[in-house]
């Protein structure tokens, strides 16, 4: 999977690579972290898992598993909106569906942030976050700050 941010953004994945494991960790959480407040991402599991991250400890094999499970119901509520949408010939609200599907690709972040491998969870949050928020410009400075490249 990691190799969907070098499809986006290759310059930001070549930068990422390079970073040391140490700020890949703090690049991810950051990314998942900012992706979560964008789209409005305040499920309870959600702001638990961020807030262990933050303070550098990885979430228990349940809350990870939880966390895909929230994922993937964030998903199936996009798709839903999608296909209702497609079923009444596209006239449908896809202010809805984005909303849905930003969500959902927020929580893909923060799941991605949880990876015990800081390289993959720095690449898999950021392409996540870059899906979630289509906001690269503001990502980039997210990334920035947290690899201390900012400063």
């Amino acid at each position: 999977m990691t190799e969907r941010l070098s499809l986006v953004a290759p310059d930001l994945a070549e930068s990422l690579i390079a970073l040391e494991r140490s700020r890949a960790r703090a690049v991810a959480v950051a990314c998942a972290n900012w992706a979560a407040g964008v789209t409005g991402l305040r499920e309870t599991l959600v702001v638990e898992v961020l807030r262990e991250l933050q303070s550098d400890r990885l979430p228990s094999q349940g809350e990870i598993q939880e966390l895909e499970d929230l994922t993937d119901q964030l998903d199936e509520m996009a798709w839903d909106i999608q296909e209702k949408d497609e079923q009444h010939g596209g006239l449908g609200d896809s202010t809805q569906y984005l909303q849905a599907f930003r969500r959902a690709r927020a929580c893909a972040a923060v799941l991605a942030a949880t990876s015990s491998d800081p390289d993959a969870a720095a690449l898999d949050a950021a392409y996540e976050a870059w899906a979630a928020t289509q906001m690269p410009s503001e990502l980039r400075q997210i990334i920035s700050d947290a690899s201390g490249r900012g400063r």
